[in-house]
């Protein structure tokens, strides 16, 4: 069993330099994760993460989620809890982390509903701000 399972969201999340969004999180704290045994992956808009960091997979264990295909303007849909409830089933923790966006957050896009998704999954929700602060 893993200490926690995390879900990264990208667009205004994560600090990579060029992504059109850039959030506040650095990746550094997603390899200190990594070392104390958690998983962490990305539940979010992959397509630009492959783009703009392509040694992603060097710190990031999975990508998701899978109806996310196309263009990157459905990055904030409405399957993302899909993806959290699969990685619930087929990894087991004693946390389950969606880090992102709150709905109705002037800083970020309309329409990003991290927050939404986590809680129809049943999954604990951080924001991307309080994580970059050293919340978890």
């Amino acid at each position: 069993m893993y200490p926690a399972i995390i879900c990264m969201d990208v667009d205004d999340t994560l600090a990579i330099q060029g992504i059109p969004h850039p959030g506040p999180v650095q990746l550094y704290r997603i390899i200190e994760l990594r070392n104390q045994g958690n998983v962490v992956g990305v539940c979010g808009n992959f397509i630009n993460l492959f783009k703009y960091y392509p040694d992603w997979w060097k710190i990031f264990s999975f990508y998701g989620p899978a109806e996310l295909t196309g263009t990157s303007l459905l990055a904030h849909h409405q399957f993302k809890h899909f993806d959290l409830i699969r990685r619930a089933k087929a990894l087991k923790a004693n946390r389950y982390v969606m880090v992102g966006n709150r709905a109705g957050d002037p800083k970020v896009r309309p329409g990003s509903q991290d927050d939404l998704q986590a809680k129809l999954a049943k999954w604990e929700f951080i924001s991307e701000t309080d994580f970059a602060q050293g919340r978890f």
